[in-house]
């Protein structure tokens, strides 16, 4: 059965100080876990995995810069 990914909702970059902006450079995902059932979050434009292996992440007034494509991806499900 293959993993399920969820593509994340892109939007317009935040105007400064106005969110919390996480990023990484490289080809691996923001944050990875050891939860091999939980979905991949991945980015709304290029469907890079941002976010591996993490069940529940709570992160408010986030947004994922994506490393691949440089979209801005809402964190909110």
């Amino acid at each position: 059965m293959p993993k399920l990914a969820i593509r994340l909702k892109v939007i317009p970059k935040p105007e400064p100080e106005t969110r919390i902006i996480l990023q990484r450079d490289g080809p691996n995902p923001l944050v990875s876990g050891s939860d091999q059932s939980a979905p991949d979050l991945c980015c709304g434009a290029c469907g890079f995995p941002l976010v591996t292996g993490i069940e529940k992440l709570v992160i408010t007034n986030a947004v994922v810069h994506c490393q691949k494509c440089g979209a801005f991806n809402e964190l909110l499900l």
